[in-house]
């Protein structure tokens, strides 16, 4: 049995030490997630290192306790010292990337260099007595004069990855800086007197490794973290920041409502106020203009009685119009009461066509109207449901130079989204669904005039909407009356619709719920 010095012990428990830590270094690299070239190479340094600290091992055991030929020990000690510079350069050289055509070249270069280092090594040109090796009594293997040219080839590359790493200022150029001095020194202790047969060469290596594949964890686990925190308190910051914003904006629109509100009250008194105003003096121009034409006063020629008349039409218009707008101001602020009953429909439309056939007849049009007299009666606000008429009518009697205005009114029924076979023949709805199951009464009001593009059919209920520039220039109006009816339609819970043709005339469909029960309400209201 060999007996081991305490030199010798430390030595191969120094080496057993840096071959499994080469190896947990391994490990730990390569399950990384970021499978990346640096992560490989430092891997084989790693485990080159290993196979250093394993023939370091074999060189320092007593005579008898390995088999292997000292030469082929001292050939792959000697391989792995120069492959450990070869894989550190490429890995700094992927970790720090500096930039650079001496890197390129470098680069390129350190493969012939392996290659002049290993035919240099396995032809037996590195030492003169390789068995020397194998000696515990302090003899040392020598270099010859081309083993001193491979070391100091690999040296230079050892040097130039210092310099790249001591001439950048990233982050991880700094961690690599110690680390590659220790691997300096670890070499340089091989020059004057290559393997010596204490560990010092293995330990300076392992921990250089250790501290390197720290740099490499921390750089791609650690940093991302903090990085990834930093961002997180930025997002932060900023969501905060938002959220301040949005308080502040959400401040400034309640401020801004409160001050809508108020604007939306005065203007609604205002136009009260002013609705009173002009009524009172317009319906005294009215009144005796009428009075006036009925020759009351006396008798009127003809030129007298023409304007007169048209005083009384004009002075009408504007009342409407002063109405339009009172209406819509009451339906917009939620004021407006419907006054339901129980009322006839045939007596309605009779009353629509005695306003408006003066002036059908003076444009030469033919109004009409087709309305059966045993129609369901309808549960409403019977002045609100003859107002969506006369708009209807009204209309269709303005945009009509020739031809005919009819209001048609029919009893329909809608079972599972579409209408019964019952109901009269050639009504359909636009689509399944248009009306819900039940009882409807449908008014009917066709023109024979300019008709509405398809484009404009989507916006005509808008309030001041006009389908044409040129045309409404011609024809007149404000565009209030189709909205003012729309929204009367919806306060009965009826639905309007339009089919029109350009130059072909327009039929509007107003459907109002026949199947109200009388114990409903004897009063609505719009919904504030």
């Amino acid at each position: 049995m060999v007996n081991l010095t305490t030199f010798q012990v430390l030595t191969l428990v120094g080496n057993i030490l840096s071959m499994s830590m080469a190896g947990g270094l391994a490990f730990s690299v390569l399950v990384q997630p970021q499978r990346k070239f640096n992560n490989v190479v430092f891997a084989s340094f790693s485990i080159i290192m290993g196979v250093w600290a394993l023939t370091s091992i074999l060189i320092n055991t007593p005579p008898g306790w390995s088999n292997i030929e000292p030469d082929l020990l001292l050939r792959v000690r000697v391989t792995v010292q120069g492959l450990l510079v070869l894989t550190y350069y490429l890995f700094v050289i992927s970790f720090i990337k500096p930039s650079g055509r001496i890197v390129r070249v470098l680069t390129v270069g350190a493969g012939f260099v392996g290659l002049f280092a290993l035919v240099v090594i396995w032809s037996g040109s590195m030492y003169t007595n390789p068995n020397a090796i194998a000696e515990l009594d302090g003899t040392r293997a020598e270099l010859t004069p081309i083993g001193y040219v491979a070391l100091g080839a690999a040296m230079v590359y050892l040097g130039l990855t210092f310099w790249f790493i001591w001439s950048s200022a990233k982050q991880q150029a700094v961690m690599l800086r110690l680390p590659t001095v220790l691997l300096l020194v670890a070499y340089g202790s091989l020059i004057p007197r290559d393997t010596t047969v204490a560990a010092f060469d293995t330990f300076l290596v392992t921990i250089s490794a250790v501290w390197i594949g720290w740099s490499v964890l921390r750089h791609q686990v650690f940093n991302p973290l903090n990085e990834l925190n930093a961002e997180m308190r930025t997002a932060n910051r900023d969501m905060q920041q938002v959220i301040n914003d949005l308080a502040q904006e959400k401040s400034r629109a309640e401020a801004l409502n409160v001050d809508l509100r108020a604007a939306n009250t005065y203007k609604s008194e205002f136009l009260a106020n002013m609705s009173h105003e002009l009524r009172t003096p317009l319906n005294s121009i009215i009144g005796y203009s009428e009075l006036l034409s009925k020759g009351i006063y006396g008798s009127l020629n003809e030129k007298q009685s023409d304007r007169m008349e048209k005083i009384y039409r004009n002075g009408a218009q504007l009342l409407d119009l002063i109405s339009d707008i009172l209406d819509l101001n009451k339906i917009e602020a939620g004021k407006l009461r419907l006054e339901t009953e129980l009322f006839e429909v045939l007596p309605l439309a009779q009353a629509v066509m005695e306003r408006y056939q003066a002036r059908a007849t003076e444009k030469g049009l033919t109004l009409s109207h087709n309305v059966p007299p045993d129609l369901p009666r309808l549960y409403g606000d019977a002045m609100r449901v003859r107002q969506m008429i006369e708009k209807l009518v009204d209309n269709g009697v303005k945009f009509t130079k020739v031809g005919s205005v009819t209001v048609e009114a029919r009893a329909v029924a809608v079972v599972k989204g579409i209408v019964a076979s019952s109901a009269p023949s050639g009504f359909t709805l636009p689509t399944i669904g248009w009306l819900r199951d039940g009882q409807w009464v449908v008014f009917t009001i066709i023109d024979t005039g300019i008709g509405i593009a398809p484009e404009n059919q989507a916006r005509i209920f808008d309030e001041f909407a006009q389908v044409d520039g040129s045309r409404t220039r011609e024809f007149g109006g404000t565009g209030l009356g189709l909205a003012i009816t729309q929204r009367l339609v919806a306060m009965h819970d009826g639905v309007i619709w339009v089919k029109s043709r350009v130059d072909e005339g327009s039929t509007f469909f107003v459907a109002l719920p026949a199947d109200v029960k009388e114990s409903q309400p004897a009063a609505l209201m719009t919904n504030p």
